[in-house]
């Protein structure tokens, strides 16, 4: 084994060590820069997002609370109601339906003189729903259905009554011979002096909230996003819409979910190859939590550890060749062609040629070397002489 591969061999494995440590530190360094890339991205992303998803819940509790405000101390006739419902539907192509209900006779005490008229049940109790009809600023009149269930479809309405407060429904399918979606409701209580007498509501249909914030891809093209409700129901899942209405189906993740949300804390879960951070907030004044989801897939961390190992050692190796060219040029070119000399001129001597001469330009270790074979070749001659 020649000296010059003998160090070449040697130069190649401490390259290689150490680019490998720096490849390692930088790997190290990458994954966490990057975690914390993604820790802070989420947290802009899902303040972002919690905010526009809150901001539309809230506008819907603002109109909510607004209509029914005038409603407390007056009781304008009901046509004229049942045409400013519709006027606010046509302007808001975002609200599915704006609805009043009324317990029997507390509006104007004048339930019978309206059975089955428009907006009105058989009893003539004041139930308007007024809801869009699928035609841009035409909006669509019935009573409201479904209010006096107790199975959970009725929610909307019996939460309200049974506590006299504001509510935020959880996602539930509605059904009506003209209507068969799911919603959630945004509801404002109509009492006086705590006296309950009724409720203001707009619902908001799932799939638009799911097209508005379900095709969200929240890092780097990556990830998804969802909202849940408080009690762990799916509003909006960007990952899969056919679970919008059903609840977390991990029970373990469900049962941890229950227990930080309503902390009001941020949270975060690891499941499915993903990290979920969650985000809890407030919708206008109901006191649950409702929490925003944003998804980011662990494989890319995987994916760029790899891509900066595959690029480190890219470099290196590149590194490697050019350095092991350049000691092997500059061993050829100071090494190599002295000792051959060095050589051809011992095997001369040896081989009795005491004439012959040898020289080298450059004052080294080489040069020394055929100086001294040149003294030794003349002390030879000398000898041989004398």
């Amino acid at each position: 084994m020649s000296i010059r591969f003998r160090i070449s061999l040697y130069l190649s494995i401490v390259l290689f060590i150490g680019f490998s440590v720096l490849a390692a530190i930088n790997s190290i360094t990458t994954y966490r820069n990057l975690k914390s890339e993604v820790e802070n991205n989420s947290t802009i992303t899902s303040e972002r997002w919690s905010l526009e998803v809150k901001d539309i819940l809230d506008s819907a509790m603002f109109y909510a609370r607004g209509f029914r405000s005038p409603l407390i101390f007056t009781s304008p006739p009901r046509e004229v109601v049942i045409t400013s419902i519709k006027e606010v539907i046509e302007r808001n192509p975002s609200f599915f339906a704006l609805w009043l209900v009324y317990e029997p006779n507390l509006y104007d005490g004048k339930d019978a003189q309206y059975k089955n008229s428009l907006g009105h049940d058989s009893t003539g109790r004041f139930v308007p729903y007024v809801f869009q009809s699928g035609e841009k600023g035409k909006a669509r009149i019935r009573p409201n259905v479904g209010y006096e269930n107790q199975d959970g479809t009725g929610d909307f309405y019996q939460v309200p009554k049974k506590n006299n407060t504001y509510y935020v429904s959880e996602p539930y399918r509605y059904k009506s011979d003209s209507v068969d979606t799911m919603m959630i409701s945004i509801v404002a209580p109509i009492s006086k002096d705590g006296f309950f007498r009724g409720a203001c509501g707009i619902d908001l249909k799932a799939e638009e909230l799911q097209k508005k914030f379900g095709e969200v891809k929240p890092f780097r093209n990556q990830g998804y996003m969802t909202l849940i409700s408080p009690s762990g129901l799916y509003t909006v899942n960007g990952k899969n819409p056919s679970l919008i209405g059903n609840k977390i189906p991990d029970a373990q993740e469900l049962e941890f979910y229950l227990k930080k949300s309503q902390e009001g804390k941020n949270f975060t879960y690891n499941s499915e190859a993903h990290t979920h951070y969650f985000f809890p907030f407030h919708v206008g004044k109901d006191k649950r939590f409702w929490t925003l989801q944003v998804s980011i897939p662990d494989s890319i961390y995987t994916d760029e550890m790899f891509n900066t190992i595959f690029s480190r050692a890219l470099t290196a190796i590149l590194i490697l060749v050019s350095v092991l060219l350049c000691v092997n040029f500059i061993f050829q070119r100071l090494i190599s062609a002295g000792l051959l000399k060095a050589v051809g001129f011992s095997e001369e001597i040896a081989n009795g040629n005491l004439i012959a001469q040898s020289s080298h330009d450059k004052k080294d270790e080489i040069g020394a070397l055929l100086v001294s074979m040149n003294q030794m070749r003349e002390s030879l001659l000398k000898v041989l002489r004398e």
